[in-house]
């Protein structure tokens, strides 16, 4: 979630971005012309940072950006930007396995894990290998992000549990699809819940 960090410190941007959480919307209501509104609750403050984020990373030019159309109310439109309208899953149904053969981008952008709508981007985009690096669940600590995470942690064992049984589903539908179309997908992670996929170094992936 804090690319931009990186981005900044290693003058690096990536050649594809997707985002739909609402964090940047949080802490204050927002009215759209289509007559919807959102009300999430949450720091402004932190909304504002995950706006200025956002923004640093989209402004490159040459990185490809998916975003919610919502983002509208602190984007400026450019060419390299697509503001697009996701199906929002509904978070208490399971994510089913032939899920990625149902919805297809670009028509079906799924709001659902934040990883979601970049497996769908990998499937469109005809990658044939993929390495997964930090969706790794709530394992140790009870952290489920990487050092100095500045978002929010679940704190109760249920919230707990359902987050780590949907990450598990997801990744059931991306091994599902990516075994019927022969696609290699490895887990770079050293510490992680995901049991689907191989696990293997950086070095060793880049190497391949």
């Amino acid at each position: 979630n804090q690319i931009a960090d990186i981005c900044r410190r290693e003058n690096w941007f990536p050649d594809i971005y997707a985002s739909f959480f609402c964090g940047p919307l949080r802490g204050k209501r927002y009215s759209f012309p289509d007559g919807t509104s959102t009300n999430y609750n949450g720091s402004y403050e932190k909304a504002l940072e995950a706006q200025e984020d956002i923004r640093y990373v989209v402004e490159n030019e040459r990185t490809t950006c998916f975003v919610h159309e919502w983002y509208q109310k602190f984007i400026t439109p450019r060419k390299n930007i697509n503001f697009i309208k996701p199906v929002l899953w509904n978070r208490h149904t399971d994510f089913p396995e032939n899920g990625f053969e149902i919805f297809r981008v670009p028509n079906n952008f799924l709001w659902h894990n934040a990883t979601t709508p970049l497996f769908q981007l990998c499937f469109f985009l005809g990658f044939k290998q993929i390495a997964v690096i930090g969706q790794d669940g709530y394992v140790q600590n009870r952290e489920n992000h990487f050092l100095n995470y500045r978002g929010n942690e679940l704190s109760t064992d249920a919230h707990i549990e359902r987050a780590n049984r949907s990450i598990s589903l997801l990744h059931n539908a991306v091994k599902n699809y990516s075994d019927k179309n022969q696609i290699e997908v490895f887990n770079l992670s050293d510490i992680s819940i995901l049991k689907q996929y191989e696990r293997t170094s950086l070095k060793d992936f880049l190497e391949r």
